[in-house]
C-alpha cells in the first residue's frame, strides 16, 4: 500500500525586516518611475518652449524688417504729397512732377501685418504655461495685443487713399494718368515720364481745395502711422532682446 506524503503548506512567516525590504523596493520603484516621468515631461516641455522662443524670435525679426520697409515707403509718399500740395497751392505749374507723384501714390500702401503665427499657436495649444518667467509671458502678450491696433490704422490708411483716388478725377487727366502708369510698368525714367504732361483740369480754388484736403488727410494718416510703427518697432526690439537674453538665443 502506497503512502502519500502531503506537502507542508505551512510557510515560515516573514519577519519585519523582510516586509520592510519589500516595501522599500516597491517605494523606490514607484518613486524612481515618478521622477523619471517628471524628467521626461520637463525635457519635452523645455524643448517645446525652446522651439517656441526660436520661432517667435524669427517672427519679431520679420516684423522689424517690415517696420523699416513701411517707414521708408511712407516717408517716400509723404514727400510726394508734400510736393503736390506745395506745387498746386503755390501755382508752380510743374505739372509733370505733380502728375508723376499723384499717379505714383495710387500704386500701393504700407499695410502693417505683424507675424503672429507663433503667438497664435502658443495660445491655441496653451503654450504660455511653459513660460516660467511671468515678465516674458506678459511682454509677449502685450506686444501682440498692441499690434492688433494696426488693423484699425491699416483700414484708415486704405480709406484715406480711397478718398484721394476719388478726388483725383477732379483735377487730373485720365489719359495722362494711364500713360504714366504704362511708363512706370515699362521702367521708363522719371524725367522722361514727366515730359509732355498736360495742365490740371481745373483751376477753381474750391475744387483745388477739396482735392488738396484729401491729400492732407492722407498725409496726416501716414505721419501718425509712422509714429505707431516706430513705437511697435521699439517694442519688438525690447521683446527680442529679452527673449534672447533669457533663452540664450543668437
Amino acid at each position: 500500500m502506497e503512502v502519500h506524503h502531503h506537502p507542508d503548506l505551512h510557510h515560515k512567516e516573514k519577519n519585519f525586516k523582510e516586509y520592510f525590504l519589500e516595501f522599500l523596493m516597491i517605494f523606490l520603484a514607484v518613486t524612481l518611475g515618478f521622477f523619471a516621468e517628471n524628467l521626461r515631461e520637463k525635457i519635452t516641455d523645455d524643448n517645446t518652449l525652446d522651439n517656441y522662443m526660436q520661432s517667435i524670435t524669427a517672427d519679431l525679426q520679420n516684423d522689424l524688417v517690415m517696420y523699416n520697409n513701411a517707414i521708408a515707403f511712407n516717408n517716400k509718399h509723404l514727400k510726394m504729397i508734400d510736393s503736390i500740395i506745395i506745387s498746386v497751392s503755390q501755382h508752380l505749374n510743374n505739372f509733370g512732377e505733380i502728375y508723376y507723384n499723384a499717379r505714383n501714390l495710387s500704386l500701393g500702401t504700407s499695410i502693417i501685418t505683424p507675424d503672429s503665427k507663433t503667438f497664435d499657436q502658443m495660445k491655441s495649444s496653451n503654450g504660455f504655461r511653459l513660460i516660467r518667467d511671468q515678465k516674458i509671458s506678459n511682454s509677449i502678450s502685450g506686444y501682440y495685443q498692441w499690434t492688433n491696433k494696426f488693423n484699425y490704422y491699416s483700414n484708415l490708411e486704405l480709406q484715406r487713399l480711397e478718398d484721394v483716388l476719388v478726388a483725383n478725377d477732379k483735377v487730373f487727366d485720365a489719359v495722362a494718368f494711364f500713360k504714366i502708369f504704362k511708363q512706370l510698368n515699362a521702367g521708363v525714367s522719371e524725367s522722361h515720364i514727366q515730359t509732355g504732361t498736360p495742365a490740371l483740369l481745373s483751376t477753381d480754388p474750391k475744387v483745388i481745395n477739396i482735392v488738396l484736403m484729401k491729400y492732407q488727410y492722407y498725409y496726416g494718416n501716414l505721419s501718425l502711422l509712422n509714429k505707431r510703427i516706430s513705437l511697435a518697432s521699439g517694442e519688438a526690439k525690447q521683446l527680442l532682446e529679452l527673449i534672447k537674453k533669457n533663452y540664450h538665443l543668437k
